[in-house]
């Protein structure tokens, strides 16, 4: 290759050197933005690493949970009810042996002021007596200790839901009495 051919070599600072003439000539802006943002960018990923590194290491033995206390403010109301009590008192005798005597009276809750659950429930109210009847001939006097009632409450709830309503559905169940008498 001879010294006169016109060969265009590219300067790291973006400038071009034409053979022979010892001209420089700028290429612009664009190269020079290009190489700022590449060193900008390589900049961040070293700081989101180091970042991420250090928290990690930093957090490491700590627990995550922390239980945040719930003010009365802001705790969940509960929904007013209206109440059915027109189910007579359920008197049986348990499966125990020697067998007791289980008096129960149960009121169900349903939404407040619905006309169609309250005629469910009375227009049923024959055939809740008997499961409730068959629900308390079935338990013993263990089953019915005062640490199980709310177990109790909603198998009930549970079993007139499922076993007898069709398109009402209660609630809530108390019990106005439930005693047990030994014999």
């Amino acid at each position: 290759m001879s010294d006169n051919d016109n060969l265009d070599l590219v300067d790291v600072d973006g400038d071009i050197e034409e053979s022979g003439s010892g001209k420089k000539r700028k290429l612009g802006f664009f190269p020079a933005l290009l190489k700022w943002i590449a060193i900008g960018l390589a900049i961040l990923i070293v700081i989101v690493t180091v970042s991420l590194i250090t928290v990690k290491i930093a957090t490491k033995n700590t627990t995550v949970a922390t239980a945040v206390p719930v003010s009365p403010e802001y705790k969940s109301k509960r929904e007013v009810l209206s109440w059915y009590d027109g189910i007579d008192t359920i008197r049986v005798n348990s499966s125990d042996k020697p067998s007791c005597t289980i008096v129960a009276d149960v009121i169900f809750g349903y939404t407040e002021n619905d006309k169609a659950v309250s005629a469910e429930i009375t227009s049923r109210s024959y055939e809740i007596s008997d499961w409730l009847r068959v629900y308390f001939r079935k338990k013993t006097k263990a089953d019915l200790e005062p640490q199980n009632e709310n177990m109790i409450k909603m198998e009930i709830q549970n079993g007139i839901n499922d076993d007898i309503l069709y398109k009402a559905k209660i609630k809530d169940v108390v019990f106005k009495q439930l005693d047990i008498i030994e014999q």
